[in-house]
C-alpha cells in the first residue's frame, strides 16, 4: 500500500478549505425585483423579431456598454439569460454567436 507524504512532511501548512461560493449552495442569493426582472425580459423580446443580420448589426457594436452595464449591476444578466435560454433556437445562436466573438476578442 502507498501512503502520500503528509503536508507537513513536505514543509507547508495546512491551508484551510476555501470559503462557500458566494451565490449558491450556504449562501443566500438576491433575487431580482420581478419588475424589473419583466422590465428587463421585455427589453431582450424586443430584440427576437429582428432578423439574424439586423440582430447582429445592434447587438455586436453595444456588447461591450451591456457588459459595463451587467458589472455595474448584477441584476442585468436577467436579459442575457432571456437571449441565451428563453428564446427561439435562431436568437439563442445568433446571440451565442455574437457573445463568443466578443469573449474571444476581450479575453
Amino acid at each position: 500500500e502507498r501512503t502520500l507524504p503528509s503536508s507537513s512532511s513536505l514543509g507547508g501548512s495546512r491551508r484551510p478549505p476555501p470559503p462557500p461560493p458566494s451565490g449558491g449552495g450556504g449562501g443566500r442569493r438576491r433575487k431580482i425585483p420581478p419588475k424589473h426582472r419583466e422590465i428587463l425580459e421585455s427589453f431582450a423580446v424586443s430584440f427576437t423579431s429582428l432578423e439574424s443580420l439586423n440582430f447582429r448589426r445592434i447587438m455586436a457594436p453595444n456588447l461591450d456598454y451591456m457588459m459595463e452595464m451587467m458589472d455595474d449591476m448584477e441584476d442585468n444578466i436577467a436579459m442575457f439569460s432571456h437571449l441565451l435560454l428563453t428564446t427561439g433556437k435562431a436568437v439563442s445562436y445568433e446571440f451565442c454567436d455574437v457573445l463568443l466573438g466578443y469573449l474571444m476578442e476581450n479575453m
